[in-house]
């Protein structure tokens, strides 16, 4: 038996990825002119899960002054509306600034999803109005409004949970998918 280079798992004879972290075991494989040749190596693709929690880290760009003084004004930024209390109450900060974009790109995001899912719902009320079809269809997209809603609001939910951690533990570390949007600059 072999043991994975990458892991140290132990690997069967025969096998061309390792079972526990999809490394490629290298193999000499003959190709079709009788060559040895190494095994390929598997592609490493991130899952979209990984993606939904990938917070880059921009904590190195900040003084570690900066950071102590205005952690705890920091994690308003998260709640709602109250991006504007570090934007405000701590002007020279870089720190508390970079907190307060991450939180007005949340709470724009926010919106955004209130203003879909009651579009979605405008329309869906619209076919009420159609006799016995209408109503029944009206209710699909009611239901289709309201798992988008339940969805993108406990993800952001918990990207705002996770920017107070990051506040209160000193970290800058930006939103997945949209924390990279520089409004305040």
């Amino acid at each position: 038996m072999k043991k994975c280079s990458k892991c140290g798992a132990e690997l069967n004879d025969g096998v061309a990825f390792c079972g526990a972290c999809g490394n490629a075991v290298n193999q000499e494989q003959p190709n079709y002119q009788g060559e040895p040749q190494k095994a390929k190596e598997a592609p490493k693709a991130e899952s979209f899960f990984q993606k939904l929690f990938d917070f880059s880290d921009k904590t190195s760009e900040f003084i570690p002054e900066d950071i102590e003084e205005n952690k705890i004004m920091s994690l308003f930024a998260y709640i709602g509306f109250l991006f504007i209390i570090p934007l405000f109450a701590t002007k020279g900060s870089k720190y508390a600034r970079f907190h307060a974009n991450q939180g007005l790109i949340l709470f724009l995001c926010e919106l955004a999803v209130g203003v879909v899912c009651t579009i979605i719902n405008t329309v869906g009320g619209l076919f009420a109005a159609i006799p016995y079809v209408g109503v029944i269809i009206a209710g699909f997209i009611g239901f289709f409004a309201s798992i988008i809603g339940f969805v993108a609001g406990l993800l952001l939910f918990v990207w705002a949970v996770l920017g107070i951690v990051n506040a209160i533990t000193g970290k800058a570390k930006e939103i997945p998918f949209i924390g990279k949007w520089r409004i305040l600059k």
